[in-house]
């Protein structure tokens, strides 16, 4: 912002809008007409108000609004552009009465953003001294010196706006930037399997993982959930919620995935993934498995088994929480030509392997030693512990995304040798081609399953690499089994 005469003008222009619709109860539609006034009111085009409430009007909860407006607002690592303190500024001045500040901090704690969502509060506070009264019962727990630089940090964002130019459309365009190069689409293949581990078939117990995936026609976008239901005798109809789980994800993703916008970036899908799809996908998960318990009641033998396990108490616990006897992790991919979504509640890897065979976590472990209790869909809290990675930029996607539970990784001695196996599915993948490796997980997965800790495996494969990169080898091509090459690389 160029001077602070401007600045002023603009802040008056969110004010007087603000207060003509401070009677409507709040609803993304509501939210979204509150902005098309601000920008009516004399904002510049560059701000691009409106298109950009309208990128969050999908939120119907105040309160996960203003945790993610306010998380971004006050993330120094997000680019102030496009500027998203108006958005946070009109839901404070119009619905603060909604609103509580303890709520939201509190909130932001459980998710891991308190310190970015203190932050952006501070900063929009300090432009609108009004909304200072709001806060004053909740002490923010920044240091004074952060405090003082609020409004600087503020004007910084603002004065990024120098630097910007309106292309003829209206959108904006960064000064002296290059034009986005055109890339060849992307295809993606995709395949899984899922395997009993040792221990579950001498016991005779179920598979309790699950595995389920969908690609489209073309491979524009392909879609992978796998879970793992718990072993625990409270339990004990987990094979049936880690096969409702993934198909609940599958399903969920799918929708998800139509409204993915080309020009979306990662924090928006980051925000709308936490803050909606988690949700949708813990009560649906839910309500699937009520169906399942109106279809199929508990049967005597279930609760006398439980209770010989368990006692009688355990019977007790499930009549209370009958969803226990489902619990289930859930690992969800998501990839398109233009973004990867990956989300995770509770134990399972997905790994990426980049051209090179270097493999990374997507999502890093949780630390054994902060965790209270088993993650599990049936938990009320599930939604807010989901973990979110999003990556888009065609260049920076990996040759290959694997997906497993647990037992996958516990079958090798080390982390490294674990990490290693990206490296030989990738090379083999390229060798022997999709096809063949489709033909031969289930084979390399009936092996594994009799070694480690004896748990069941799941592992989903998805791949990107070009047609051109991999030679499709037919029958005849295929002399040595490619499960003995995988086993032999462990």
């Amino acid at each position: 912002m160029r001077n602070g005469t401007e600045t002023l003008k603009y802040i008056n222009s969110i004010r007087k809008a603000a207060s003509t619709v401070l009677q409507f109860p709040f609803a993304g539609d509501a939210f979204l007409e509150a902005c098309s006034l601000v920008e009516w009111a004399g904002m510049p085009n560059c701000y691009r108000l409106r298109a950009t409430a309208r990128e969050y009007a999908v939120f119907q909860n105040s309160e996960q609004l203003a945790i993610t407006l306010a998380g971004r607002v006050g993330n120094p690592r997000v680019s102030p552009v496009p500027p998203l303190w108006p958005l946070l500024a009109v839901l404070l001045l119009i619905w603060s009465h909604t609103l509580s500040a303890q709520h939201v901090i509190e909130r932001a704690a459980r998710l891991g953003v308190e310190d970015e969502v203190q932050r952006g509060l501070a900063i929009v506070a300090y432009l609108f001294p009004e909304l200072q009264t709001w806060m004053a019962d909740t002490p923010l727990r920044i240091p004074l010196w952060e405090k003082t630089l609020a409004v600087p940090l503020a004007a910084r964002k603002l004065a990024l706006f120098g630097n910007m130019e309106s292309s003829s459309d209206g959108s904006l365009a960064v000064v002296g930037s290059s034009q986005e190069e055109a890339v060849r689409p992307m295809q993606w293949r995709v395949t899984g399997a899922s395997r009993r581990g040792r221990s579950h078939v001498r016991s005779g117990v179920q598979n309790q993982d699950a595995i389920k995936y969908w690609v489209s026609t073309g491979g524009e976008t392909a879609m992978m959930a796998v879970a793992d239901g718990h072993g625990s005798a409270l339990c004990f109809r987990s094979e049936t919620g880690s096969r409702l789980a993934v198909a609940t994800a599958v399903e969920l993703m799918r929708r998800f995935a139509n409204t993915v916008k080309s020009d979306e970036t990662e924090f928006a899908i980051t925000d709308r993934a936490r803050a909606i799809l988690a949700e949708e996908l813990t009560q649906s998960w839910r309500a699937a498995l009520q169906s399942d318990v109106e279809a199929n009641p508990f049967t005597q033998a279930e609760f006398a088994n439980l209770a010989a396990l368990e006692g009688w108490k355990g019977q007790q616990v499930i009549k209370r929480h009958p969803e226990l006897a489902y619990g289930s992790t859930i690992l969800t991919v998501l990839a398109t030509e233009k973004c990867l979504l990956c989300m995770q509640h509770g134990d399972g890897d997905i790994l990426f392997v980049d051209s090179q065979g270097d493999t990374r976590r997507a999502i890093a472990k949780d630390n054994p030693a902060e965790a209270k209790q088993t993650a599990s869909l049936w938990r009320r809290e599930a939604a807010s512990e989901f973990r979110v990675h999003v990556q888009t930029g065609l260049e920076n996607f990996p040759a290959l995304i694997i997906a497993a539970t647990d037992g996958y990784a516990e079958s090798y001695e080390s982390e490294d040798q674990f990490l290693g196996s990206g490296r030989n599915h990738l090379r083999i993948v390229r060798d022997e081609g999709f096809n063949a490796v489709e033909h031969e997980l289930g084979k390399f997965v009936d092996e594994i399953s009799w070694g480690g800790t004896g748990d069941d495996i799941t592992i989903g494969l998805i791949s990107s690499l070009e047609g051109q990169q991999v030679r499709e080898a037919t029958e005849n091509e295929i002399h040595a089994s490619l499960a003995e090459k995988l086993t032999a690389a462990r």
